[in-house]
């Protein structure tokens, strides 16, 4: 091959790769002017706030009972599944209680038993003439405070129980501890109010919250559907609450204290990842 045909060759060559490279770089600008230019009108027709997440079902936990805390069996932060025994008080109070409250039912049903039979033999002597008025009245009063001593101990059965099942917190539905007020062995008193025991969140289940211009808020109806993006992750969420009163203008919230502000929460669900209260961001409607 000449030192000619072998210029022209690559002189071929180069110029076919740059072409090729020209072609590659001008549709990769058209890529880029494309997401510029076509992005930001989508964009332009979304409104955006900042916003805070919160726990959508924030409870605090209780017992309807006094005693003493047996153990505590949870910590701070763990995720618990439902069916789960947070904190129980001993259980031999109110285990003793309904061993009691069964015997109670058992003498009185024999006492009932015995009254009504008394009372069927009374009826049948007055009924020969046999029994006075009076002592006829007297069998029936016996079989009717029988009756009510029967009914009373089995209301005091089913009491018992009440109380037994109630002397432990169990959690109602997978969630997660936020705060502990109990302490292994401390006494508690619910004769007059009831002492907090456990706070607890559902898991996965959270809100944003905004604070929304008065002018923006036309455009928001309960049910309506937005956004919700947390450090790039999003989530599809539904407005579930509107405020009727402006936020409190002392509040340290950048917002213009100019301008009337209401609270906007959207309800959302995180798909098992567990987020904090407190965390920026940012919700969005169409």
């Amino acid at each position: 091959m000449s030192y000619a045909t072998s210029y022209a060759l690559n002189s071929v060559m180069s110029n076919t790769i740059i072409s090729s490279i020209k072609k590659i770089f001008y549709f990769q600008l058209f890529v880029v002017l494309l997401f510029v230019l076509i992005v930001p009108v989508g964009l332009a027709n979304a409104t955006v706030y900042d916003a805070t997440v919160h726990f959508a079902n924030r409870v605090t936990f209780s017992v309807p009972v006094s005693g003493i805390i047996k153990s505590v069996n949870v910590t701070v932060g763990q995720r618990v599944q439902a069916g789960k025994i947070l904190v129980e008080l001993d259980q031999i109070p109110f285990v003793a209680a309904v061993a009691q409250a069964k015997a109670e039912v058992i003498i009185n049903t024999t006492k009932q038993t015995e009254a009504t039979r008394d009372y069927g033999q009374a009826q049948e002597l007055y009924d020969r003439t046999v029994l006075s008025n009076v002592e006829l009245e007297n069998a029936k009063l016996k079989a009717d405070r029988a009756t009510a001593a029967f009914n009373a101990a089995q209301a005091h059965l089913t009491l018992t129980k009440y109380n037994l099942a109630n002397s432990k917190v169990i959690a109602p539905f997978n969630g997660l501890v936020l705060k502990i007020h109990a302490i292994e062995n401390e006494n508690v008193n619910n004769t007059m109010t009831s002492q907090p025991l456990i706070v607890f969140a559902a898991e996965g289940h959270y809100l944003a919250k905004a604070f929304v211009p008065l002018k923006a808020l036309a455009s928001l109806a309960i049910g309506k559907k937005g956004k919700i993006t947390i450090e790039k992750k999003q989530f599809s969420g539904t407005v579930v609450s509107i405020a009727l009163e402006p936020v409190n203008a002392t509040l340290s919230v950048s917002i213009d204290k100019q301008e009337a502000y209401y609270e906007v929460y959207v309800e959302f669900k995180s798909d098992n990842i567990v987020l904090r209260a407190g965390q920026a961001a940012r919700m969005e409607f169409p």
